[in-house]
């Protein structure tokens, strides 16, 4: 049976590694993280962002609930540093 496009497209994305991609986009990769944390962290002190903070702790009992389980923490580590 043939694999699919999705199948051939995670295949792919599992093979590639950072030393693969071209200097342009590893630069352009860093911006965006950038980015994203800067925006993230300009958002902490936002009114809205601690309401929905608090209807989240409140809705998984103070604990902040999960998102995503990592069951090999440390292999996660690795493969983004």
């Amino acid at each position: 049976m043939e694999k699919s496009e999705m199948r051939k497209l995670a295949e792919f994305i599992e093979k590639l590694s950072w030393d693969d991609l071209p200097e342009e986009v590893k630069t352009t990769v860093s911006f965006r993280v950038l980015d994203l944390i800067s925006a993230a962290l300009g958002a902490v002190d936002d009114p809205l962002v601690k309401k929905v903070k608090a209807s989240y702790l409140e809705r998984n009992n103070g604990t902040g609930g999960k998102i995503w389980e990592v069951k090999e923490k440390r292999i996660f580590q690795q493969q983004l540093f």
